[in-house]
């Protein structure tokens, strides 16, 4: 991993401003509104008609927050990552996470969950009946149980 990926994590949220904060909008906030409050605010801080040596850099980022709250994806993506809490500037976790898809292999159907959970419930009645008296050890072997870690059994 890039070592500037361990100091976005080290450094604190304090320079990370909201989109929403940085337009003056709710999160809640319509296009139209977003639209609307980008316009005013683009009037104030364009480089142009604005001698502020700031005024480029905060012109940017009024661009890219328009460009991320008007885009329902990006904009779905940007409340997660909001949400989050994490120390990640938004447009490096966006990238982050197209490289690195999150795989949840465990996860699925509900009427698939249902059948895992009562061939589990089988399973261990069938792994109780199969102990030996008085030594509380399973006649499995280690590669089974190991086996049967593998395939989420247990």
């Amino acid at each position: 991993m890039d070592s500037d990926f361990f100091d976005y994590l080290n450094t604190p949220c304090s320079h990370l401003t909201s989109y929403y904060d940085l337009l003056g909008v709710d999160p809640n906030s319509s296009t139209e509104q977003i639209e609307t409050e980008f316009r005013f605010k683009a009037r104030e801080f364009h480089p142009d008609k604005n001698i502020c040596t700031d005024s480029t850099t905060i012109f940017q980022n009024l661009s890219r927050a328009r460009e991320v709250l008007t885009d329902p994806q990006l904009r779905k993506h940007y409340d997660t990552w909001l949400a989050s809490g994490i120390h990640i500037p938004f447009d490096k976790w966006l990238t982050m996470r197209s490289q690195f898809h999150t795989c949840m292999h465990w996860s699925m159907a509900s009427g698939n969950q249902q059948k895992m959970l009562l061939t589990d419930a089988a399973d261990c009645q069938s792994n109780r009946a199969s102990r030996s008296c008085g030594s509380g050890k399973t006649k499995a072997s280690a590669s089974d149980l190991l086996n049967l870690f593998r395939a989420y059994k247990i």
